[in-house]
C-alpha cells in the first residue's frame, strides 16, 4: 500500500477559472486519484490542499511539478498520519 500525502498549495489569487483543473491534471496523467480536496484560506492566502496516495518519489515529483505552475506561490508536501485534510489548513 502506498503512503498517503497531502500537498498544500499556496495560490497567487483566488477564484480564477480552471485553476483546480490545472492542479488536478498532473495527478490524472499519472493515473492517481485525489482522495480529498479542500479549497480554503490560510493566513490570508488562497490555499488548495490535495490528499493522494503515491510513492515518496512520485509525491516529490508532483510537488515540484505543481510548484512550477504560475498560479502556485508555494507547494509543500506533508505526510499524512491519518489526520483529516482540514487539520492541515491551520
Amino acid at each position: 500500500m502506498r503512503p498517503m500525502w497531502v500537498c498544500r498549495l499556496r495560490l497567487s489569487s483566488a477564484n480564477r477559472p480552471g485553476v483546480l483543473a490545472r492542479i488536478a491534471q498532473p495527478f490524472a496523467v499519472r493515473g492517481l486519484s485525489l482522495d480529498e480536496v479542500l479549497a480554503t484560506e490560510c493566513d490570508g492566502q488562497p490555499t488548495i490542499l490535495v490528499k493522494f496516495a503515491a510513492s515518496q518519489r512520485l509525491a516529490d515529483h508532483l510537488r515540484r511539478r505543481l510548484a512550477r505552475m504560475p498560479e502556485v506561490v508555494a507547494a509543500e508536501l506533508l505526510t499524512d498520519p491519518g489526520r483529516k485534510i482540514w487539520e492541515f489548513a491551520k
